[in-house]
């Protein structure tokens, strides 16, 4: 079963979409694949990134004062341009329901309204290359699981299957 694209299948699809069996390409093969991996790749990411999850843990805080600041550690050369999602031990993730075992919604959207008010939010923000912050300062925190978003790699697998014509035509 064929997992994802590879770039056997970006070079025949272009190809075969400039007309490579009436009239001859003055491209290369390697050049097409530079400008994919240069143009393509980058700009089809900022739209569909590559989602994956990272662990940190309170060893990498870099920060002090009134915030955690940490550095998400580099997986295998991927450049990340972003965080999806951030769940804290001990915490719900960021944007859930405060109370999710209470059966009556009226009840649940109360309770949740009473704890807004008197519970100070935690916010994370993301600073390129690779720093998150998290505001206001947790001194119980021991790690952190953060949904990171990152260019595919140049090997093309990441790309998943009901997006392949999206991307060959973006090629």
């Amino acid at each position: 079963m064929h997992s994802g694209l590879n770039c056997s299948d970006v070079i025949r699809y272009i190809h075969r979409i400039m007309g490579d069996s009436v009239q001859e390409i003055e491209l290369s093969d390697r050049e097409i694949m530079r400008i994919v991996f240069q143009e393509s790749i980058p700009t089809y990411s900022k739209f569909f990134p590559y989602r994956f999850k990272e662990t940190i843990h309170a060893s990498d805080s870099i920060g002090g004062g009134y915030t955690n600041v940490y550095k998400i550690p580099e997986t295998d050369g991927l450049e990340i341009i972003g965080v999806h999602r951030v769940w804290l031990d001990n915490m719900n993730q960021f944007g859930g329901s405060l109370l999710p075992l209470v059966n009556n919604p009226l009840e649940s959207q109360f309770l949740n309204d009473t704890l807004s008010q008197t519970i100070t939010p935690t916010v994370f923000y993301y600073e390129a290359p690779n720093l998150l912050t998290i505001k206001p300062k947790i001194h119980t925190l021991q790690s952190i699981l953060v949904e990171v978003k990152a260019i595919h790699p140049k090997h093309l697998r990441t790309i998943p299957m009901n997006m392949r014509d999206q991307f060959l035509r973006l090629c």
